[in-house]
């Protein structure tokens, strides 16, 4: 199954930018990642060291899916700020083991 993710959050981008793919170009398979499907979140505002900070409770599925990243297309926004073009391929399944998993600096899991 193939899906295309347009990109253009911060965060997001950042993600894309970690798999160390050139854009433009066609990938070599051995840009691959973890997908896991949230199905709800909830954000709230919290004092972290006298600093507003935010915390999320994130409810996701055991099972996660591999993707293979297979095309990579930088682009622009209207607005002129960066948004890329994805298209992953699934290369399979994966249990998820919360004690593993971890938030980013950039805002992913």
């Amino acid at each position: 199954r193939t899906r295309t993710l347009n990109l253009f959050e911060p965060r997001w981008l950042n993600m894309i930018d970690s798999l160390g793919a050139t854009p433009n170009e066609t990938p070599e398979s051995g840009y691959q990642f973890g997908c896991v499907t949230c199905t709800n979140k909830f954000y709230s505002a919290i004092d972290v060291n006298g600093v507003e900070g935010r915390y999320a409770d994130v409810i996701f599925k055991k099972e996660g899916a591999m993707a293979s990243l297979t095309s990579l297309t930088e682009g622009a926004r209207p607005s002129g700020d960066r948004k890329v073009t994805a298209t992953i391929e699934k290369k399979g399944s994966f249990v998820v083991d919360e004690n593993y998993l971890s938030v980013m600096d950039d805002g992913y899991l």
